[in-house]
């Protein structure tokens, strides 16, 4: 049992050399991963990958430190898809949901209201050009 342990204590280790290596880029597409994960969406490293793409135009290139990027404590794993990535050879990654206590909490709004201007839900114009019959 003790091989066991010293097993994950190395493993743990080598998360936190590799995330300590590339901790500027590991932290921005941390925060990338929370604000997708933030709308409830299930991600993988690859859609983290590709928004990171999206918003520095440069790869993520952080190697080992994958690993760390969601972290268990706020993640869960929710299953296992084949990565869309041609170096990734159709490898399985896993699909990580935030936890719901990391969430913010839904922003209330008015119904039928976008931009200050009422609309009608039936039709989608304004309420003023609205012809519906109103409803009881």
């Amino acid at each position: 049992m003790a091989s066991a342990k010293s097993g994950k204590q190395l493993l743990l280790k080598g998360l936190e050399s590799a995330a300590s290596h590339h901790a500027a880029d590991l932290k921005r597409a941390q925060i990338i991963a929370e604000l997708m994960g933030g709308m409830g969406l299930v991600i993988t490293a690859d859609d983290v990958r590709d928004l990171f793409f999206e918003q520095h135009h440069r790869p993520l290139d952080i190697g080992n430190a994958m690993g760390s990027l969601f972290q268990r404590k706020k993640w869960e794993c929710v299953g296992r898809v084949k990565s869309k990535r041609p170096s990734s050879h159709t490898r399985y990654v896993s699909q990580w949901q935030l936890r719901q206590i990391y969430r913010p909490a839904p922003q209330p709004f008015d119904v039928g209201s976008e931009n200050e201007v009422r609309f009608c839900l039936t039709c989608n114009q304004e309420t003023e050009a609205c012809t519906c019959p109103p409803k009881n």
